[in-house]
């Protein structure tokens, strides 16, 4: 789905705030979804598409919002952001230890 969402997006490029409402649904539903931030340099209205990007994101922050309270919401993203970027980060040095892009010496 994500990989869908990534080429609709890319399709849509000319079609700014479409394509923006692509990403932005591709980021919320999966972090991998923010590839579609690299499709930037392929609009043609670079302020348009910053700006659908930034109204779409709001929406859909604010957008569940309307079935749980703020603080519920707030404190799922919370949560998610404490599990998730410290695996992203190990995963990331991991890898570049093991291809040896990083040198320590103690």
């Amino acid at each position: 789905i994500i990989a869908a969402i990534i080429i609709a997006s890319f399709y849509c490029i000319e079609k700014d705030i479409t394509a923006a409402c692509f990403i932005m649904i591709g980021t919320f539903v999966k972090l991998y979804g923010i590839v579609g931030l690299a499709f930037f340099f392929f609009s043609k209205h670079k302020v348009k598409f910053v700006a659908a990007l930034i109204g779409w994101a709001v929406l859909f922050f604010v957008l569940p919002m309307a079935i749980t309270s703020p603080e519920y919401i707030i404190d799922q993203y919370k949560v998610y952001h404490h599990y998730s970027v410290p695996t992203i980060l190990q995963v990331v040095t991991r890898i570049c230890f093991r291809k040896k892009l990083f040198y320590y010496r103690f």
